[in-house]
C-alpha cells in the first residue's frame, strides 16, 4: 500500500480527476468530498494517512488543511462523501483500509461495507476545472471506484 504523507488521491477513471475538499479555503465539518482537477491547492487536495491505533492497514484520511477531519461515509441518501471529525466517537464512519493491486487501490469503509467512488455527477463550484460527486458505494468493480495514491509533487 502506497501510504504517504501529502498525498494526492487520483481516480482511474478519469486520471485528470483527483480528491477534493469541496471548499475555497479550510476544509470544515460537513464539506462535501469530489474530484476534481488538480487546482494545486495544498489545503483541499493533499491528504495524510493517519494510522488507526495498532490495527495495521487501518487509516483516517485527512486532507492537509485540517487534519482534524476524516473521510466520512454520511449515512443518508446516496451515502455522500463528507468530511467530519477524525476518530474518537466517528471512528466507525471514518475508518478505512487500503487495497488492490498494481497501483490501482480501494478505500473501503468497514463498519458501513462500503467502498469511495467517483460519481458521474457534474459538479460546480471553482472558476477553473471541472469535477464530481464521490460517495460510497457496496461494489468496487468499476474504474470510478479505484483510486492511485502518490506524493504530491511537494512532498
Amino acid at each position: 500500500t502506497p501510504v504517504t504523507n501529502d498525498a494526492i488521491i487520483r481516480n482511474v477513471a478519469d486520471s485528470s480527476q483527483i480528491l477534493t475538499v469541496a471548499s475555497a479555503s479550510t476544509p470544515g465539518i460537513n464539506d462535501e468530498v469530489w474530484t476534481w482537477t488538480d487546482r494545486n491547492m495544498t489545503l483541499t487536495q493533499r491528504w495524510d494517512f493517519v494510522a488507526v491505533g495498532n490495527q495495521y492497514g487501518h487509516y483516517l484520511i485527512c486532507p492537509e488543511g485540517n487534519k482534524s477531519l476524516a473521510l466520512n461515509v454520511y449515512r443518508a441518501g446516496d451515502y455522500p462523501c463528507t468530511m467530519f471529525t477524525a476518530g474518537g466517537s466517528n471512528l466507525a464512519d471514518t475508518e478505512v483500509t487500503i487495497g488492490g493491486t498494481q497501483g490501482n487501490y480501494d478505500i473501503y469503509n468497514l463498519a458501513n461495507g462500503r467502498y469511495l467512488a467517483r460519481t458521474s455527477t457534474p459538479k460546480y463550484k471553482f472558476a477553473d476545472g471541472y469535477g464530481y460527486g464521490t460517495n460510497w458505494v457496496y461494489a468496487a468493480n468499476t474504474q470510478e471506484s479505484r483510486w492511485k495514491i502518490e506524493p504530491s509533487a511537494t512532498s
